[in-house]
Parts: C-alpha cells; sequence; structure tokens
C-alpha cells in the first residue's frame, strides 16, 4: 500500500502528457483516493485509465471508451454506459425472443416425448415484472449518495465521507446483484420459448 502510494505520488510530480493507469485504487486507503482524485482533476495531460471503481471512474473520468469486439463507443460518464449497455442487451434479447419465435413457427416441431422447458415460476415472473424498477430506486440512491458525499460540508469531515463510501460501495454490489440476478431471470425465461 505505502510502495504503491509513494509511486503514485513521484508519477504525480514528473512532467508528462500521458498516464496509463491501471486499477491505480487499488490498496489505497480513503485520504490517498482523495489525493489520487484531486491530482488527477489537476493533470494537465491526457489520462487513460482502466477502472472497476465506478465512482472513482466517475469523478475523474471525462470520457468512458466502450470497447465490444471490434467496435468502440464514447461516454460521458458511466451512467450513459450503463443506459446503453442495458438498451442494448434489451435489444439484443428482443432480436433473440423474435428469432427464436421464427424458428418454432418455420421449423419442425418437437417430437412428442421430449420435455418441454421450464420457463418462470410465478414468484420469478412477479420478481422478473419488479426488476428495471427495483434497480431504477438503487440507482437514484446511489446518485443520491454520490451528491452528498460532494457536498462540502461531508468533504470536510474524513469519517462521514469514508461511511458515504462504504454506503456507495455496498449500494452498487446491490445494484450488480440485481442486474445479475435480472439477466439470469430472463436468459430462464427465454429459454421457454
Amino acid at each position: 500500500g505505502e510502495k504503491s502510494r509513494l509511486r503514485m505520488a513521484q508519477i504525480m510530480l514528473t512532467e508528462a502528457q500521458l498516464l496509463l493507469l491501471d486499477e491505480p485504487t487499488n490498496d489505497l486507503d480513503l485520504e490517498s483516493l482523495m489525493a489520487l482524485e484531486q491530482a488527477l482533476d489537476t493533470f494537465p495531460g491526457g489520462i487513460v485509465l482502466v477502472s472497476h471503481d465506478r465512482y472513482f471512474m466517475d469523478r475523474v473520468c471525462s470520457q468512458i471508451l466502450s470497447i465490444e469486439g471490434h467496435e468502440y463507443q464514447f461516454f460521458s460518464d458511466y451512467f450513459q454506459w450503463e443506459a446503453w449497455y442495458q438498451e442494448s442487451q434489451k435489444k439484443s434479447v428482443n432480436f433473440s425472443l423474435n428469432d427464436s419465435r421464427a424458428t418454432t413457427q418455420v421449423g419442425d416441431k418437437a417430437p412428442p416425448n421430449r420435455p418441454s422447458k421450464k420457463g418462470l415460476s410465478y414468484k420469478e415472473e412477479l420478481e422478473f415484472n419488479k426488476m428495471e424498477a427495483n434497480i431504477q430506486g438503487k440507482e437514484k440512491e446511489l446518485k443520491s449518495l454520490q451528491e452528498q458525499i460532494e457536498k462540502p460540508e461531508v468533504q470536510s469531515d474524513s469519517q462521514k465521507v469514508n461511511e458515504y463510501y462504504l454506503e456507495l460501495q455496498k449500494v452498487q454490489s446491490e445494484i450488480d446483484t440485481l442486474y445479475s440476478r435480472w439477466s439470469e431471470l430472463e436468459e430462464k425465461k427465454l429459454k421457454s420459448f
């Protein structure tokens, strides 16, 4: 931890035009993380950053580059990318759904002794139908926490910053879990067609 903080300080003091950072927030305590954010905000050159820390990326990045296969696209922040990604996932699910329906109508019928694929249970269907609203609620909660942590009265109290940061991580983890479950239910639902 200390060596990485020292190395980061040395890098920030050099006269570079471009920084390439791979997971720079790993092993940093809160004070070091805030110092890194401040240093990157004032860095005059370009920065290419790879990180899984969504909150950190949202604080320091002015553009997000998404690379999928041979295609790439720029976004203004992580939340814009996330909205685009969700929309593209929905489109691909709808495309797959339409494709599977067409095959069923045109193709051969399944043999009568073949077991039918099981779809969502009633409880899972209810969960699936509420999932988007649940995710949106958690994302609003996350955005509210991000706004709170940026307030001067919070920034001046390191204990409050730490509490908010831990809460941010918890809510982000809940969002990730919801997306994972949503994807799982969507797959199961598609298998029933």
